[in-house]
Parts: structure tokens; sequence; C-alpha cells
């Protein structure tokens, strides 16, 4: 690789990560969070390097340190950077093409217990209660919970259906293909309790930004006795939980939105056992609900 002679040559890494955090306007708020903390990681080491002579070599040295999961993450924010530096002009080949990532192997899927589901409600139900559609969503239909989440609408719910009672438009969800989710009783009975509450049925399902969110949901977890949400928690919970209750394979693929019945059955099967399965879906809403009684002076 060489510097490219012209009114662009020799443009830095940190010119390049900034110019390509630029363009991302149209993406999630959530992906450019990301993108931008990646960068910032990466600036002390990478900055003042020369996007189109820096060396696979060099990238890996300051990976050094990472996580599996967050190096894998750095080289696809990294290779995406690369590409856009070649569509503008200003590298002839990306450096990323000649690392390996790190093969991530996991015995089991993360999930979250039904004890702590339980507590995750409840704290909403009585501190947040714009966070029930979330938790429901995100529970009981495997939504994926930041790209697809952010973007349902309530009128993609019909709480009145039989069946079909989520869609998942092709511009909202991840593979661009439109399906449909059904949702449990449990889960209905918690957005029939938040609409008693709220009544709010219009706009977006999940009506606050990514950060608001993030920040919502790390105090609704610490309440609950989660110290850290695993990472797609929610929806690796539901699809065990799904398929353990149910067991067809090919309805969670076209629910959950994937592509492969294979790893889906690779992931899920036997994740959870009937007991905690079972445990998931009797989650209700308190039939009635404590009310305060405050003795004023006489």
């Amino acid at each position: 690789m060489h510097c490219i002679i012209g009114e662009n040559s020799c443009v830095t890494v940190s010119t390049l990560c900034d110019r390509f955090l630029e363009s991302k306007t149209a993406a999630s708020a959530a992906y450019q969070q990301e993108l931008a903390g990646v960068f910032r990681k990466l600036r002390p080491t990478l900055a003042s390097e020369i996007a189109s002579t820096i060396t696979a070599a060099r990238i890996e040295e300051s990976l050094t340190g990472f996580p599996p999961a967050y190096r894998n993450a750095a080289l696809r924010y990294l290779r995406a950077a690369f590409n856009f530096g070649i569509r503008s002009g200003w590298l002839e080949e990306s450096p990323i093409h000649r690392i390996e990532f790190t093969k991530i192997v996991r015995d089991q899927v993360e999930v979250i217990s039904p004890d702590i589901v339980e507590k995750l409600f409840l704290d909403a139900l009585a501190n947040d209660l714009e966070l029930i559609p979330f938790l429901a969503c995100a529970f009981y239909a495997g939504i994926r919970p930041e790209g697809e989440l952010m973007k349902i609408q309530w009128s993609d719910i019909d709480l009145s259906a039989t069946e079909h009672h989520i869609t998942i438009r092709p511009t909202v969800a991840k593979k661009r293909r439109k399906r449909w989710v059904d949702l449990s009783p449990n889960a209905l009975a918690w957005l029939e309790k938040y609409r008693e509450r709220v009544g709010k049925l219009e706009g977006k399902v999940v009506p606050f930004s990514a950060s608001t969110l993030r920040r919502k949901r790390r105090r609704n977890a610490l309440v609950a006795g989660l110290a850290a949400w695993p990472q797609q928690g929610a929806r690796h919970t539901y699809c065990s939980c799904w398929l353990r209750q149910h067991g067809d394979i090919n309805k969670l693929v076209l629910q959950a939105g994937h592509e492969s019945a294979t790893v889906l059955w690779n992931h899920y099967y036997q994740a959870v056992s009937p007991e905690a399965a079972a445990a998931f879906w009797a989650i209700y809403p308190p039939e009635r609900e404590d009310r305060r009684v405050v003795a004023f002076p006489t």
C-alpha cells in the first residue's frame, strides 16, 4: 500500500474515522455511539497513522488486550471505515482483509432467569411504566432491542388480534424481511396493564433516545439484581423458552427473523429447563396492586 498522490493523499486514521462517522447520520443513534466509542479507544494508538500505509500488524497491535467479542466489533467498524476510505479515494486496499477475526465458542447462550425477569417487570410497573412495552416486546416477542425495537410503532401492534400481534416491517427488520410475531397471554396482560395505567398507544413503542433507554435499563437491572444485561439477553431468553415450550423450530425461525433453523436449534435447544420455561411464561402482572395509605395528622 502507498499514499495516493493528490489532494486527499496521506489521510490519517483519525481523519478517516471522523469522516466515516460523519457519513453515518442516517444510522441509529446506538450504532453511532458504538462506532464513536470504538474509535475513541483506538485513537491513542492509531490516530496519527496514515490510513493508506498502515499495516495489518500495526492494527492488530492496537487491539492487544481487547476482549474477543470487542476485538471483533472493532475490526468490523474499522473494516467499514477503511472501505469508506477506498470509496473516497484515500487508499487502494484495506489492511483489515489481512486480519483474522477471533473465533468465539460459547457452550451456551446467556439467558436471564425467570425470577430476575419478574423483578424487572415489577420494578418497571412501580417506578418506570414506559419501560413495560420495551420489556414485553424484548422478552416476549424476541425483538432485537438496539435496532428493531427502537423503530416499532404502536400502529404495528394489534393487541386485539388472536395471533400475529406484532408486524415487523421490512424497514424495521434487521434482515429486511417482513415478519409477524405472536404475543403470549402474559405479555398481553402486561401491555394491558400498561394501557390501563397510561393509555398511550401511539407513536413509538420505545419513546426515548438510545442513551435514555440505556440509562433506564441500567437502573431497572440494578434494582432487579442484574449486574449487567447479557448481550441480547432478552432475545436469547425468549428463543430458549419459546423452543422449550413449543418445540417448533421452523415457527421460531419465522418469528425471530433468523435465517437458519440449524443455528437456532444449536443455540437454543435445551438451553433452559422445562421448569424455567414454564415459570417464564407464567410471569403476569399482580392482580391487585397495594396502594400506599398515608396517614394525615388530625
